[in-house]
């Protein structure tokens, strides 16, 4: 017997390129929401990007593709032309959520606001990602991933050193937390709707949700308090020592010992060496900060003769704490990852075997599955339009041949 899932009955329509509103609807869809994805003609952006096998581009053999899009159905349409906007209000009769990431002003360009398809459907609810949300000066401005970043503030606050110019987040980092964000008020307006019976409109801003976390109440508060700003820290702890990313044989650990006991185990992981004796490396995690280049140096031949692995099995025996740094091959390796079944194998018919991520998070009575690969484009048109809609094959020739799908 097939278990059930959280998300069993949930009807979702998606449509928004690239990864926001994609994540966003891989996260339902894993939990057995029925997504489908609307994409134009020529299919989602996120296709044309890599990497693909052999490095060989092809639109249905993205990496980034292939990842955001599994467990879900694909059909295509035009919403801009008169046919494609009546089959779209027929798909959000049947749906109780649309995902929208459309650029800024394009819905309400084609006179499709959320207050006119929540009319049409009063228990849809919509919701929209746009890298500053629905109101506001900067409503109408696109902008991607870094934009936002930028506009929160989070690009002077925190990554790379002091003298380095502001660097932008880990790989689209604000558009995943975004799609998270997406996905859980999606849900919360679901679980509104129990209690209301109504839909209801949920407008996210990207630079808002980066606002929130990389600001957030310490840095505004210790602006609001001394007018400074904190900065950043890089490689090293901006108070004591040792807490720093540290170069080894293969790569680089991470080593932060704030409590005495804990600088008592890195010397004892180190050898006990004569040097950690002297004045300057003796009292406080912060007093040993003011020393700390001198300490690093000193660490540095210790590390450099020895990998990520012997140096974090040879703290951990001295209970000192210490974190290797991994990198993608690594990860693939490592066991704790393996042990939790994290990496899931699927094979796609044009991409071939494929590895990809795992749950962050594990249901006992309801998991997360993956059931099906990313689908082709416009795999699905038949089933929707014919089998969900009522279109006829031949009706559905001539929406192909006056490109609506």
């Amino acid at each position: 017997m097939v278990a059930p899932k959280a998300l069993t009955g949930l009807r979702v329509l998606e449509y928004g390129p690239f990864i926001a509103v994609p994540f966003a609807g891989r996260m339902l869809a894993d939990l057995g929401a029925t997504v489908i994805k609307i994409e134009p003609p020529e299919g989602d952006r996120s296709r044309r990007y890599g990497p693909f096998p052999e490095d060989e581009p092809s639109g249905e053999a993205s990496g980034l593709f292939l990842h955001l899009n599994a467990n879900k159905q694909s059909i295509t349409l035009d919403i801009g032309t008169p046919s494609g906007g009546r089959l779209l209000y027929a798909l959000l009769t049947w749906a109780d959520l649309l995902l929208d990431g459309c650029e800024p002003g394009e819905l309400e360009g084609l006179e499709l606001t959320s207050s006119r398809l929540r009319a049409h459907n009063p228990r849809l609810i919509v919701t929209s990602v746009r890298p500053f949300g629905m109101r506001g000066r900067d409503s109408l401005y696109r902008g991607g991933d870094m934009v936002a970043w930028h506009a929160s503030g989070a690009g002077q606050g925190y990554l790379g050193d002091l003298d380095r110019e502001p660097l932008r987040g880990a790989w689209h980092f604000n558009d995943h937390f975004s799609g998270i964000c997406a996905a859980t008020a999606s849900l919360l307006a679901l679980a509104a709707r129990d209690t209301t019976g109504a839909g209801q409109h949920i407008d996210i801003a990207e630079a808002d949700l980066m606002a929130m976390l990389c600001a957030g109440p310490t840095r505004i508060g210790v602006y609001h308090s001394v007018g400074t700003f904190l900065t950043r820290q890089g490689k090293l702890h901006a108070g004591g020592a040792p807490a720093a990313l540290l170069p080894c044989k293969d790569g680089f650990v991470y080593i932060h010992a704030y409590e005495g006991r804990q600088w008592e185990g890195v010397v004892k992981a180190l050898g006990d060496p004569d040097w950690a004796k002297e004045p300057m490396f003796s009292g406080t995690f912060m007093h040993r900060g003011q020393y700390r280049d001198e300490l690093y140096a000193l660490m540095n031949d210790w590390l450099m003769s020895r990998t990520k692995k012997e140096i974090f099995d040879t703290f951990q025996e001295h209970r000192a704490p210490c974190a290797p740094l991994n990198n993608m091959a690594d990860l693939l390796l490592d066991s704790n990852f393996r042990e939790r079944d994290f990496f899931r194998a699927q094979r796609h018919p044009v991409a071939g075997d494929l590895t990809l991520p795992g749950p962050p998070y594990r249901l006992s009575a309801t998991p997360w599955a993956l059931e099906r690969p990313a689908p082709l484009l416009g795999q699905h048109n038949e089933s929707v339009y014919c089998g969900l809609l009522g279109l006829s094959k031949a009706e559905l020739a001539d929406l192909h041949r006056a490109g609506v799908i």
